[in-house]
């Protein structure tokens, strides 16, 4: 009796893949490997957009209402962070974050002096972008994800943890206090820029190009 073995077609077995393809992208060799080639990462061409990043950063931060000299209360300066991370990855979010926290301390410091542990946080903020959206497709829970943590592990975790070497516990537990007020009322409309500015990098064509060739392990 002869058996009735059905092989998979050519769509199914393009569906296999593609389901592999998003289970395992997020830990994949390439994208782990981007902690270990900086001279792809840091070439001139990434270096100089990295830099007009860092400037872009620093011009919106001017726009920054401050709640003390540390802290901020309502800012757009992420947005250069997202995009430096999404484009050129981890290794380049770690530097970029160092560098343009520092950069801004000096360029408006608020008459208070430097402290090394924001440049801290800025580096998890910029590497959290990176893990989420660097060479992947945007989408909202994504964002969404992103953004959660660094709200919780940043502003509510290191930013109070900051805070409290700098003036105590207990006036670092009311400046947190009305930083979670604040993160939780504009959560939707940061979630919902970073969105934007992600998809436009997905769906502009000079963009997605800038996006898929900035870092090559051709």
């Amino acid at each position: 009796m002869k058996k009735n073995s059905k092989s998979p077609n050519k769509s199914t077995i393009e569906n296999t893949n593609t389901a592999k393809k998003n289970v395992c992208g997020f830990f994949s060799p390439q994208r782990l490997s981007d902690f270990f080639n900086p001279k792809k990462v840091f070439t001139a061409r990434n270096i100089c957009i990295m830099g007009m990043m860092v400037a872009l950063a620093v011009v919106l931060d001017q726009f920054t209402i401050q709640l003390t000299p540390q802290q901020k209360l309502i800012s757009i300066s992420y947005i250069p962070n997202a995009i430096t991370a999404m484009l050129f990855g981890p290794i380049a979010a770690i530097f970029y974050g160092f560098a343009v926290d520092t950069v801004k301390f000096f360029i408006n410091s608020h008459g208070s002096a430097y402290f090394p542990g924001y440049a801290i946080s800025e580096v998890v903020g910029c590497l959290t972008y990176a893990c989420f959206m660097y060479k992947q497709k945007i989408t909202v829970s994504k964002v969404i994800a992103s953004r959660a943590i660094i709200t919780v592990v940043v502003y509510l975790g290191l930013n109070f943890l900051w805070g409290s070497i700098l003036w105590g516990q207990e006036a670092s537990k009311f400046y947190t206090s009305v930083k979670l007020i604040n993160n939780l009322v504009q959560f939707p409309i940061h979630a919902a820029i970073v969105y934007a500015v992600g998809k436009a990098f997905d769906t502009v064509p000079e963009l997605k190009k800038l996006k898929y060739s900035a870092v090559s392990y051709n």
